[in-house]
Order: C-alpha cells, then structure tokens, then sequence
C-alpha cells in the first residue's frame, strides 16, 4: 500500500501510509508491514516523510480531519508495537503524533505548524 516518491523537494522518502477512503485497520496493518520492509531497505540514514493521499483539496491539515488523525495515531503506535521504528524515524512523525494527540484532545490552539507547508502532506 505505500508508494515511494523519490528524494525531491523535501529531501526525504515520501511514503504515502495510506489514502483517503481506504484508512481500514486492514490497510493500516498491509501499510505498517510495507514501510518496514521500505525501512529496512533504505537503511537508517535516509530520512523519510510520511503522507495520507487524497487530501490534497481539504483546506484542513490532516490532524482536523478526525479519521485521518485517528488513522495516524494508530499507524504510528502500531508501527512502534510492531516493528519497533518510533515516530521519530521519520522527518515529521513526532510533530505529527503530537498534533493528531493534541487535536484530539480538543487543544488544537497548542499546535505549531511550522513554516513552508506546514509538518505533513
């Protein structure tokens, strides 16, 4: 289920860990396995972003958008539990972990976003 862009213009591995419509605990658990193969391929020296695809006309960031928060969430904890690869192994993980939490906690205004286009595509 995710699909690598090459290094571009954010000088990281995009992989794209799942898409709109399709956010089911099956595709979680196929995209979760995929990224650590990718992972173990890549080595730990190339940095890798994540994505969500099929939001790209959505004003919203991905952390507003209550299933694909909630997807991220549990795509991070299950990478973790079951691969071993933390949120900090990928660029923007660990800034987004922390905004899907505190979205969802309902303290979006604690959010920083960070300057050219925000943490996550």
């Amino acid at each position: 289920m995710n699909d690598l862009d090459e290094l571009g213009e954010f000088g990281a591995a995009v992989v794209a860990i799942g898409e709109h419509g399709a956010l089911s605990r099956a595709h979680l658990r196929r995209s979760v396995k995929s990224t650590a193969t990718l992972l173990q391929q890549l080595g730990p020296r190339v940095p890798v972003m994540l994505m969500l695809s099929g939001y790209d006309n959505d004003p919203r960031e991905i952390w507003q958008i209550p299933e694909a928060r909630d997807y991220v969430l549990n795509w991070l904890q299950h990478m973790l539990a079951s691969e071993g690869a933390p949120a900090e192994r990928f660029v923007n993980g660990a800034e987004l972990r922390e905004a899907c939490r505190l979205a969802r906690e309902g303290r979006e205004s604690e959010i920083i976003v960070r300057p050219a286009g925000g943490m996550f595509s």
